[in-house]
């Protein structure tokens, strides 16, 4: 099995950050191309594979023309080191972007229109989930790679189910999970690590947790579609922040990362048996079907939990819809603009197969964008479980989109749970969340008072 807790990956991330900055593995110099570079977000190592290998096949497909070089970034240096490239005036050509990070992107002015450099018909073939996503006013300002559902419930059947005798069904609401969490402790089925269950914390907290926000708020967002009116004192917030109190307070999760990406591959302490249930993406099936092939069997999946079985299950939204996309920048000349869209069109609109294959080798934790490719992906064979697909589908069918308002405002609901989290054992609940909403609701005026209201709303 995969080690990957920080422990054993510290030489390993040293070395991703190194590549990343250096450019590891360039390919020769080629005087006679027009130089394009392109930023990613450090993703799994199987998609990085992937993408050399597109990238290798269409530098040489375009010798002697253009020239890609990929610059891979791991968690918090993408972001630092793309915006030290915009400041700086040496922005990449194309670069990815989160659905979360676009509209911050296009009111800067960083990102160029796309509309006019495909057809209608490839337009069309995007899914409205994601052109709702990329597409704004008139404007296209990105092209679709990936989308994927930001949470489930991962949990260990082979001792929830067999040894504590819960049902899936059980793991659908707050209570349930407490008692599961009892059991473990009273039945001394603790795991090695010393926490029954892992959660988001950090930012991931904040952006992981905006669907169960929805849910939990009837609806809702954190402020309102027009960025005009707080909505922190609904009910609903509040009984989230209950669930982050109880399940921290009582010790049953980590206060702190514990893996090498954090949220981004928590299943992995449940494969290694450190936690017995965890929050985690889609993506998190990739890791299982090929770093614990093993565990297959073990692992069940289901929608994260709610207050109550009537806002749980298939029938209400439990998480957001997120993913990245591709970008051109504003700033590339013309010459470059161009080549930069001819690596888009090699990539995700020339040859079906080619586009597939990123699916193909990720197991389906996500789902493709653009339909031709998801029909194509639903005809293929799969190892994948059927019922994990069957609860993404389902999850992905009623997710919400990622908001466009500020990052302060998901930084501000993750302050809120990471306060709630902390609160000592003992504590009261209702006099410890009365000085966070406080606290919350003072942060929210000082940003609501900036005046910005949504220039994006329909």
């Amino acid at each position: 099995m995969k080690k990957l807790f920080r422990g054993c990956v510290l030489a390993i991330t040293a070395l991703s950050m190194v590549c990343g900055i250096a450019g590891c593995g360039e390919e020769p110099d080629d005087p006679n191309a027009t130089k394009i570079t392109m930023y990613v977000y450090q993703p799994e190592d199987w998609a990085v594979a992937y993408m050399n290998s597109v990238k290798e096949d269409f530098n040489e497909e375009h010798q002697g023309q253009i020239k890609l070089d990929i610059r891979y970034y791991f968690g918090s240096q993408f972001n630092a080191n793309l915006a030290s490239a915009i400041e700086n005036g040496t922005c990449p050509e194309l670069f990815t972007i989160s659905y979360s990070n676009l509209a911050a992107h296009v009111q800067n002015g960083y990102v160029e229109p796309l509309n006019d450099y495909f057809t209608q018909e490839q337009w069309d073939d995007i899914i409205p989930q994601s052109m709702s996503q990329i597409k704004f006013g008139e404007n296209i300002y990105a092209y679709p790679w990936y989308m994927e559902p930001s949470s489930f419930l991962y949990y260990r059947k082979d001792i929830v189910e067999d040894q504590l005798g819960f049902t899936k069904d059980d793991l659908k609401t707050y209570d349930g999970i407490y008692e599961v969490c009892r059991q473990m402790v009273s039945q001394g089925k603790v795991p090695r690590a010393g926490f029954p269950i892992y959660i988001p914390v950090g930012i991931p907290r904040g952006w992981s947790t905006i669907g169960m926000q929805y849910n939990c708020m009837n609806g809702k967002y954190a402020i309102s579609d027009d960025w005009t009116t707080s909505n922190l004192n609904e009910q609903g917030l509040k009984d989230l922040n209950k669930f982050y109190y109880t399940v921290g307070s009582n010790g049953w999760c980590p206060q702190q990362d514990m893996t090498e990406r954090g949220y981004e591959d928590a299943t992995a302490g449940l494969a290694e048996e450190y936690w017995l249930m965890n929050f985690g993406g889609s993506w998190d099936i990739s890791l299982i079907m090929r770093d614990y092939p093993d565990m297959v069997d073990k692992i069940g999946i289901v929608p994260v939990p709610t207050s109550t079985t009537e806002r749980n299950g298939y029938t209400y939204a439990t998480a957001t819809n997120g993913g990245w996309n591709l970008c051109v920048s504003s700033e590339a000349s013309t010459a470059k603009k161009q080549a930069a869209i001819e690596f888009i069109k090699f990539m995700f609109t020339e040859n079906t197969e080619r586009t597939a294959q990123y699916f193909i080798d990720g197991y389906y934790s996500r789902f493709a964008p653009r339909a031709t490719v998801q029909a194509y992906l639903d005809a293929q064979e799969k190892e994948t479980p059927q019922e994990w697909l069957d609860t993404v589908s389902a999850v992905a069918n009623l997710a919400v989109p990622e908001p466009r308002y500020s990052w302060d405002v998901i930084n501000l609901v993750n302050d809120m749970l990471a306060s709630s989290m902390g609160c000592a054992q003992g504590s009261v609940f209702d006099t410890e969340y009365a000085k966070i909403l406080a606290a919350a609701n003072s942060k929210m005026q000082t940003i609501l008072q900036r005046g910005e209201t949504n220039p994006f709303l329909n």
